[in-house]
């Protein structure tokens, strides 16, 4: 590493910023629009808050603890639910979601995505969703939602290194 950069820093822009970073290109986030982030206290969510409310989103994000929400409103965020109080961000909709968590809830976030909105699943922490989830494609369907499943091991190496650079 140059010693301008902290382990921490190298860390912290490694896999989880790549995924961020290549996962919201791909959700094409422009300024003033909602972004929904589920997750937000872990790797990939925290890179997401931060990168989504630096292209101008209005980004909410939904995470595990007061203290993380206080981190998070300190790198932009505008807006913070505590999913362990009940608070899961579905009193808005939203034009682009950041999901590197999917599991049983999945097709309910898709519900909240408003028209022409783009899902953006980049993970599955809280584990694989059920099938039933993805009929709420079928539901939305007139909303024209844009659902994308993004692995960073479908990357070509030169595209990754060109976004690590």
């Amino acid at each position: 590493l140059p010693e301008s950069v902290s382990a921490a820093d190298a860390v912290a822009l490694g896999v989880n910023a790549l995924v961020a970073a290549l996962g919201l290109k791909r959700a094409a986030v422009e300024e003033g629009e909602r972004v929904l982030v589920r997750g937000a206290g872990g790797g990939i969510g925290l890179m997401a808050a931060q990168l989504a409310a630096r292209s101008g989103g209005t980004v909410t994000a939904i995470t595990s603890s007061p203290e993380r929400g206080e981190r998070l409103r300190d790198l932009g965020v505008a807006h913070v639910h505590d999913r362990t109080a009940g608070e899961d961000g579905s009193a808005d909709t939203y034009d682009v979601i950041v999901d590197p968590v999917a599991g049983p809830d999945l097709g309910r976030y898709i519900e909240m995505l408003r028209p022409n909105g783009r899902y953006v699943l980049c993970g599955a922490a809280g584990g694989a969703p059920e099938a039933a989830a993805l009929g709420s494609l079928l539901t939305t369907y007139h909303s024209s939602p844009t659902l994308v499943a993004f692995s960073l091991r479908s990357v070509a190496p030169e595209a990754a290194g060109a976004a690590a650079a």
